[in-house]
Formats: structure tokens, C-alpha cells, sequence
């Protein structure tokens, strides 16, 4: 093996270690910011919809008792009351599932069993002949001071799950900014070896430019290959094309090129890409054609192939 070749392959081990190196660190970093996404979204995001819910059926349950005190309908207790006693108690179980069990949790449901109580109480008060409207009133009291108890300990639980969502998220702007050191190391450490192969390869081109054109178009190649100058003149075309021309009926080369193909190559030539494939008709076949432009050598490649079989049988499909 050549000294060129053996620098060639050691730089592209190198680089195949570190791309490797890489790639598991960034899944490692990956899976972290994967958790605490899966954490904000499963979790914290849905705990803020359930203490919000929470919050909402717990401080309607006071207008239904004072509804029940002033119009005397037992209607509304017996259904919306009750309806929302057994919504809270579920709201209270799924944040308990949520990983959301804390103090703050265990004395809102105490202060809700409370006034669930107090709610039957108020119903017993209210059904009695006649109706004890001192008593009334002394439930309703202490209903509105189990709300005042249950009000700090909501705004402790949001607290506590906005706490949680800033650490997400911070975890997670930790883990993306280690991911973007990686990268940005990397692609430095990939410049330099960029550099490095763009200098050894550019004195192993300026030695073997010969053999380099002999690899680029070789002249047994089986497929129709043809080399233009930038202006689309004919400088070489292999034996593989005067085949192709001769299968196909046609005299000239001409026959088997795009009509406009030097409007083409003019403006390959002026764009930064210098790849182009066109497929195109040529007599009653399809043939198709990449032009790959080489500044440096003044020149382009056209690889063709005749695909006419292939896009009748897709337009059968």
C-alpha cells in the first residue's frame, strides 16, 4: 500500500471513530432530552389540566350548597353536587397516578371529604321540618372556610409542577447545549481533517492527472459515457455510445443528446451544483442523461442510458 493510500485510510478511520463516537453520545444525549420531553408532556403538561379541573370543581361546590339553601330544590344537590364530589375524588386519584402525591394533595382531599360532609349535613338541615336556618347558615360558613384552606394548597401544587416543568426544560436546554458542543467539535475536528485530506489529495492529483482522467472516463466502460468541453463540443465519446447510437437507429451523435443541450451545460456551468439529470425523448425512445460539470478540467461528463423499457412498464403499473 501506498504512503498516500495508508494517510487516506488512517484519516478515514479516524473519522469513522469519532462519526461513531459521535453518534452514541449524541443518542445518549438524545434519550436524556427524549425523558424529559416524555416527562413534560406526559406528566407536568397534564398535571397543570388537572389542578386546573381540580380547582374549578372544588369552588363550584359552595353556588350549588347556597343555590340548595335559597331555593330549597334538592335537585341541584342531589346531582351536580354529588356529580362534582365524585369528579374531584377522581381528579384526586389520577394526580395521585401522575406522581403528583405530596402533603399538599392529602389535605386538599381532606378539606374535599369535609365539605362533602358538610354538604350532607346541609341536606339533612335543609329536608327537616321545619328547617333549622341558623344551622344552615353555620355549614355554609365552614364550607367557605374549607375553600379558604384548600386555596393555598392549589397554589402550592401549581408551584410545585411549575418547578418541575423549569427543570425539564432546563435539563433538557443542558442536554441540547452538550449536543451542540459535540457537533460543533466535531465538525471543527472535521475541517482540520478536511484541510489535511484536501492537501495530500491535491498533490496526488497534480502528480497523476493522466491516470486520474483514465479512472474518471474509462474507455471500455459498458455504459454510454461522453466528454464535452463546457461549451458541449465533443472532445471523446467510448464505444459503449457509438453502440447505443447504431441500437437505436440514429448517425450521429447529435441524435442521442438533448437539442438544447448547450443552453444546458451554460447554465449547469453558472450554478454552484454541478450535478444535472434530465431524461428526455430521442426518436420514439427515452433515454436518460446525467451531465456532471469539472470546472478544473474545462470539461463535462454525459453518462446516458436508454430507460424506455423501465417507464413503460411504471406507466403499466
Amino acid at each position: 500500500m501506498s504512503s498516500f493510500n495508508r494517510k487516506i485510510l488512517a484519516v478515514f478511520l479516524l473519522a469513522l471513530i469519532a462519526g461513531i463516537t459521535l453518534s452514541a453520545l449524541t443518542y445518549w444525549r438524545g434519550q436524556a432530552v427524549l425523558h424529559a420531553g416524555t416527562a413534560l408532556t406526559e406528566h407536568s403538561l397534564p398535571r397543570f389540566d388537572a389542578i386546573a379541573r381540580l380547582q374549578h370543581q372544588i369552588f363550584s361546590q359552595k353556588p350549588l350548597l347556597y343555590e340548595y339553601y335559597a331555593d330549597q330544590n334538592r335537585h341541584g344537590y342531589a346531582t351536580r353536587f354529588v356529580n362534582a364530589q365524585a369528579e374531584i375524588h377522581a381528579i384526586l386519584r389520577g394526580l395521585g397516578n401522575m406522581q403528583q402525591a405530596s402533603p399538599e394533595l392529602t389535605r386538599i382531599e381532606a378539606a374535599v371529604n369535609r365539605i362533602g360532609q358538610l354538604g350532607q349535613q346541609l341536606d339533612h338541615v335543609m329536608r327537616g321540618m321545619p328547617v333549622d336556618w341558623d344551622q344552615a347558615r353555620l355549614i355554609l360558613a365552614e364550607v367557605s372556610t374549607q375553600e379558604t384552606h384548600i386555596s393555598p394548597e392549589i397554589a402550592s401544587l401549581v408551584r410545585i409542577n411549575r418547578q418541575q416543568v423549569l427543570d425539564y426544560g432546563k435539563r433538557t436546554h443542558d442536554e441540547i447545549l452538550i449536543m451542540i458542543q459535540m457537533v460543533a467539535g466535531f465538525t471543527g475536528a472535521g475541517l482540520i481533517l478536511s484541510l489535511f485530506v484536501a492537501y495530500y489529495v491535491s498533490a496526488h492529483l497534480r502528480e497523476s492527472a493522466d491516470r486520474k482522467m483514465l479512472a474518471i472516463f474509462p474507455e471500455r466502460s459498458p455504459n454510454p459515457m461522453l466528454r464535452l468541453s463546457q461549451e458541449g463540443q465533443l472532445l471523446f465519446a467510448n464505444n459503449a455510445t457509438y453502440a447505443l447510437i447504431d441500437q437505436l437507429g440514429f448517425d450521429h451523435i447529435d441524435d442521442i443528446l438533448p437539442y438544447d443541450l448547450r443552453e444546458r451545460l451554460l447554465a449547469l456551468h453558472g450554478k454552484d451544483r454541478r450535478r444535472q439529470h434530465w431524461e428526455y425523448a430521442a426518436g420514439d425512445r427515452v433515454l436518460d442523461c446525467t451531465a456532471h460539470m469539472l470546472p478544473d478540467l474545462h470539461a463535462c461528463h454525459i453518462y446516458l442510458a436508454d430507460i424506455t423499457e423501465r417507464k413503460e412498464a411504471e406507466s403499466r403499473l
